[in-house]
């Protein structure tokens, strides 16, 4: 969180013997904020942060006061919308210098600069991640169902708007999770027009709305079904779906996308950057993945299925679809190929494995200050999933 403080600014001395009173707010960097009040070094007291000595102190202690506290609020709002972290001091300052002037950031002064189409089309066109962009265009199709999208403005997007939304959403999309998607969306095109300074502060209404979300059903195996799927004969194509199933296991439940674009082994490890979070891994191979790797050698790539299919769009649904054929065998008839992290998790919780090792295996554990300074022991993943995988193999 910033933090603010007052400032003398002794550098520049000005014509009439007195130095300017600053607000310094402290966020990332020192940002000055002139509050265009003058004094003598004698008129300001540091220990108690007041005017004294002047005529007008009175009136410029309650000023300063008060300029002081709307900053504040200022960050306060714009920390817990998650916004601050977000901002240059350049445009933070704008901000700041906009209070209380009747020209805060963000305000809107026409109807045609407060579209939300043209802004939610540019956000779109900056985002990397195919898949994350092929969601967002289905909030924007699912918005247009509900109200024209080409005339809709921002201020339209009240607390009504969205219950509304909610409820016309529910016709087509009957998930609690699959609505709190398009939500997160709209949600984050707000947060990107108010960073722009294209919407007010004023009229962002996930404020009072929130979004709900309903926890899933948890989509682990028992060790005993996991050991079917690694032990038993099954035919060719279904084979494929299970030997894919058990290296993803072996290698910390890594996504299909990640998988078949591995391009080469460094010596008995692996290292790539996981396409939905950026996020680089980095751990040792345990010995039962480096034989399927040895199966199924490709050229190009690590494994030949990422050169037998087009995209892994297409790897995906075959592998999935086999794999309903493998949890019907073994009483896991939704089975799929995420089933295999999930389970990773389960079995290393029953060891005892520290809850934070499991998440940065993950790659769940949150970037923080330290995380700039410290990396996370590589050697207790590697450990932890040596525990795992040993517990599996145990008779």
């Amino acid at each position: 969180m910033a933090t603010v403080r007052f400032y003398l600014d002794t550098r520049n001395l000005r014509q009439d013997g007195t130095y300017a009173l600053k607000l310094i707010v402290d966020h990332n960097q020192g940002i000055p904020i002139n509050l265009k009040v003058y004094l003598t070094p004698e008129q300001w007291d540091e220990d108690s942060k007041q005017i004294v000595k002047h005529p007008n102190r009175v009136q410029l202690n309650f000023f300063i006061k008060q300029r002081k506290t709307a900053v504040e609020n200022l960050l306060l709002s714009l920390q817990a919308q998650g916004i601050l972290s977000r901002l240059t001091p350049k445009e933070l300052k704008k901000r700041i210098n906009a209070i209380g002037t009747g020209e805060e950031v963000g305000e809107v002064l026409n109807e045609e600069e407060c579209k939300l189409k043209p802004l939610y089309e540019r956000f779109v066109s900056r985002l990397t991640n195919l898949r994350t962009k092929e969601l967002y265009r289905s909030t924007l199709n699912k918005i247009d169902s509900f109200s024209s999208v080409e005339s809709l403005t921002f201020t339209q997007v009240s607390y009504d708007w969205l219950h509304d939304f909610e409820q016309h959403l529910k016709q087509t999309v009957p998930s609690i999770n699959a609505r709190a998607i398009h939500l997160r969306n709209i949600r984050a095109i707000f947060n990107s027009a108010i960073d722009e300074g294209k919407v007010s502060l004023n009229d962002y209404p996930f404020r009072r709305f929130k979004i709900r979300k309903q926890q899933t059903i948890k989509r682990s195996l028992t060790v005993e079904q996991l050991r079917l799927i690694r032990d038993t004969q099954w035919t060719p194509k279904v084979q494929e779906a299970a030997d894919f199933f058990m290296l993803s296991f072996y290698l910390i439940g890594i996504n299909i996308i990640d998988i078949l674009h591995l391009k080469e082994l460094l010596g008995d490890k692996i290292a790539y950057h996981r396409a939905k979070t950026g996020r680089l891994y980095e751990f040792r191979v345990p010995q039962e993945a480096l034989s399927i790797f040895e199966k199924y050698k490709g050229g190009e790539y690590l494994l030949s299925w990422r050169e037998r299919y087009r995209d892994y769009r297409g790897f995906t649904g075959i592998v999935n679809e086999r794999c309903k054929e493998i949890g019907k065998a073994i009483g896991a008839p939704t089975l799929t190929t995420y089933y295999a992290r999930h389970t990773w998790a389960t079995l290393a919780a029953s060891l005892d494995i520290p809850k934070e090792t499991i998440a940065a295996a993950l790659g769940h554990a949150e970037h923080s200050v330290t995380d700039v300074y410290i990396n996370f022991d590589q050697r207790k993943i590697d450990e932890a999933n040596k525990r795992v995988i040993a517990y599996l193999m145990e008779a």
